[in-house]
Order: C-alpha cells, then structure tokens, then sequence
C-alpha cells in the first residue's frame, strides 16, 4: 500500500460523505485528515494518483478549477531536495495548475509552495525528488518548463 498526501485549496475539512465517496473506490484503503491534508492509503496496481486527484475534485465540483497547493507520496528511498524560485508566477491558478502537473510525475515526491505575499513576484516552490530519476538542474528546468507553458 502507497500513501498519499495533499494539500488543497478550498477545502479544510470533509464530512463522511466525502470519506465515504473517496473510501468507496477500488484501490483506496483508507482515508483520513490531517492537520496537513487529505491521507489517502491506497493500491497503485488498482487506482493511480491522477484517479484520486480527478475524484476529489470532482466530488469537491473543482474540475476545472486548479487546486493543489502541495502533496507527499511518503517517498522511502534515496532522495534529493531543491527549491524553484519563480519571479512573477503570474496568479495563483498557474502556482496550482504546477503543483496538479508535478503530483502526476513519476519520481517527483512531494511539493510544498511559499509565497513571498500575495502578488505572486515570488514563489518558493520546495521539491523533493528520487535521486534516481533527477537531479536539481532536471528539476528546476521541469518546474521552470512548466510554467512557461
């Protein structure tokens, strides 16, 4: 079993029905909150992150919105940790739509953002890597690529 971890905005707390609705599909074990977010227990051989993402935010109606402010994959092997500093991200639905896009990368294991205040000139975004797939420059020309997208 994989655990999951995020971090969303709009959503500070879920009521049983959304225990229920999440704990319901196949391949997730269990579901709980944290003072950190949504901790999810779940089968990667039954159901893949982007499924998880795509029903939390389809139970939340948030299909269109970006979301995602930070995740964990609890990542237990060798790893490496950099940080992307990006000057005018633009708004915060660009910092978001980052942040959904990382969560989907294969050695890509946990994100944190931090803004400088609230105009977005500055955003410190913390990445944690599996040392076996990237290295710092791969990371930040990756979060820097996706950005200018």
């Amino acid at each position: 079993m994989n655990q999951l971890t995020m971090q969303m905005d709009y959503f500070h707390r879920f009521d049983t029905e959304f225990e229920t609705y999440i704990s319901a599909l196949d391949g997730v074990d269990q579901v709980e909150q944290k003072p950190n977010g949504i901790h999810i227990t779940y089968d990667p051989n039954k159901i893949s992150i982007h499924r998880i993402l795509l029903e939390i935010k389809l139970f939340l109606g948030l299909l269109k919105t970006p979301s995602l402010i930070g995740f964990d994959k609890h990542f237990q092997k060798a790893s490496g940790q950099t940080s992307v500093i990006i000057e005018d991200a633009c708004c915060e639905y660009c910092v978001k739509s980052v942040v959904e896009d990382l969560i989907l990368i294969d050695g890509i294991e946990k994100v944190s953002v931090a803004f400088q205040d609230d105009t977005f000139f500055q955003v410190s975004i913390q990445v944690m890597y599996d040392s076996n797939l990237f290295y710092d420059k791969k990371v930040k020309e990756l979060v820097e690529k996706l950005f200018s997208d």
